[in-house]
Protein backbone atom coordinates (compact mmCIF):
# COMPACT_ATOMS: atom_id res chain seq x y z
CA UNK A 1 0.00 0.00 0.00
CA UNK A 2 1.12 3.23 -0.34
CA UNK A 3 -1.76 5.67 0.12
CA UNK A 4 -0.28 9.14 2.20
CA UNK A 5 -3.25 9.99 4.06
CA UNK A 6 -4.06 12.90 6.17
CA UNK A 7 -2.39 10.75 9.31
CA UNK A 8 0.28 9.99 7.44
CA UNK A 9 1.10 13.71 6.78
CA UNK A 10 0.14 14.60 10.09
CA UNK A 11 3.24 12.84 10.72
CA UNK A 12 5.36 14.29 8.42
CA UNK A 13 4.45 17.78 9.12
CA UNK A 14 4.81 17.20 13.29
CA UNK A 15 8.48 15.89 12.28
CA UNK A 16 8.88 18.50 10.01
CA UNK A 17 7.80 21.30 13.05
CA UNK A 18 9.74 19.61 15.61
CA UNK A 19 12.97 19.58 13.74
CA UNK A 20 13.81 16.11 14.52
CA UNK A 21 15.33 13.35 12.59
CA UNK A 22 13.22 10.25 11.96
CA UNK A 23 15.89 8.27 14.51
CA UNK A 24 15.16 11.23 16.90
CA UNK A 25 11.44 11.18 16.53
CA UNK A 26 10.36 7.31 16.71
CA UNK A 27 11.36 6.98 20.46
CA UNK A 28 9.12 9.47 21.35
CA UNK A 29 6.16 8.17 19.60
CA UNK A 30 7.16 4.81 21.05
CA UNK A 31 7.58 2.91 17.31
CA UNK A 32 11.13 2.28 15.35
CA UNK A 33 12.51 4.39 12.64
CA UNK A 34 11.68 1.99 10.00
CA UNK A 35 7.86 2.49 10.97
CA UNK A 36 8.57 6.33 10.78
CA UNK A 37 9.66 6.32 7.45
CA UNK A 38 6.36 3.84 6.53
CA UNK A 39 3.99 6.44 8.11
CA UNK A 40 5.72 9.32 6.22
CA UNK A 41 5.85 7.65 2.96
CA UNK A 42 2.43 6.14 3.01
CA UNK A 43 2.87 2.91 3.15
CA UNK A 44 1.96 1.90 6.88
CA UNK A 45 -0.55 4.18 8.36
CA UNK A 46 -0.29 5.33 12.08
CA UNK A 47 -2.66 3.87 14.58
CA UNK A 48 -4.50 6.09 16.59
CA UNK A 49 -1.91 5.09 19.53
CA UNK A 50 0.82 6.54 17.37
CA UNK A 51 -1.00 9.70 16.40
CA UNK A 52 -1.28 10.24 20.19
CA UNK A 53 1.99 10.43 21.15
CA UNK A 54 2.96 12.78 17.68
CA UNK A 55 0.08 14.88 19.52
CA UNK A 56 1.54 14.64 22.85
CA UNK A 57 5.01 15.55 21.34
CA UNK A 58 3.98 18.42 19.62
CA UNK A 59 1.87 19.75 23.48
CA UNK A 60 4.93 18.57 25.62
CA UNK A 61 6.95 21.19 22.77
CA UNK A 62 4.69 23.86 23.07
CA UNK A 63 4.01 23.09 19.40
CA UNK A 64 -0.14 22.50 19.86
CA UNK A 65 -2.51 22.63 22.14
CA UNK A 66 -3.98 20.42 24.41
CA UNK A 67 -4.40 17.00 23.20
CA UNK A 68 -8.05 15.80 21.56
CA UNK A 69 -9.40 12.82 22.22
CA UNK A 70 -10.16 9.61 19.56
CA UNK A 71 -13.61 11.03 18.40
CA UNK A 72 -12.06 14.68 18.23
CA UNK A 73 -9.00 13.90 17.20
CA UNK A 74 -11.52 11.96 14.08
CA UNK A 75 -13.32 14.20 13.55
CA UNK A 76 -10.52 16.74 12.97
CA UNK A 77 -9.11 14.09 10.15
CA UNK A 78 -12.51 13.88 8.50
CA UNK A 79 -12.71 17.23 8.65
CA UNK A 80 -9.58 18.11 7.04
CA UNK A 81 -10.28 16.21 4.07
CA UNK A 82 -13.41 17.92 3.13
CA UNK A 83 -13.58 20.34 0.42
CA UNK A 84 -13.79 24.38 1.39
CA UNK A 85 -17.36 24.49 0.51
CA UNK A 86 -18.03 21.57 3.29
CA UNK A 87 -15.95 22.68 5.95
CA UNK A 88 -17.90 25.76 5.85
CA UNK A 89 -20.89 24.09 5.97
CA UNK A 90 -19.58 22.16 8.77
CA UNK A 91 -18.60 24.95 10.74
CA UNK A 92 -21.99 26.40 10.12
CA UNK A 93 -24.09 23.44 11.75
CA UNK A 94 -22.00 23.01 14.72
CA UNK A 95 -22.21 27.24 14.92
CA UNK A 96 -25.54 26.74 15.20
CA UNK A 97 -25.91 23.74 17.28
CA UNK A 98 -23.39 25.89 20.25
CA UNK A 99 -25.67 28.76 20.29
CA UNK A 100 -28.65 26.96 20.67
CA UNK A 101 -27.25 25.30 23.68
CA UNK A 102 -25.88 28.20 25.20
CA UNK A 103 -29.99 29.29 24.75
CA UNK A 104 -31.06 26.48 26.78
CA UNK A 105 -31.48 27.06 30.52
CA UNK A 106 -28.77 25.89 32.75
CA UNK A 107 -29.78 22.81 34.79
CA UNK A 108 -29.00 23.07 38.58
CA UNK A 109 -26.82 20.65 39.76
CA UNK A 110 -28.25 17.64 42.22
CA UNK A 111 -27.82 18.22 46.10
CA UNK A 112 -26.48 14.80 47.67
Amino acid sequence: MNNKTPECEFVVAARARTGLLQKEFAPLIGTSTHMVSQYETGKRQPSKRVLAQVQRVLIERGMASEPCNPVECDLLLMFRELSSDFQGQIVSIVRNFTLAQRALPKRKAKSR
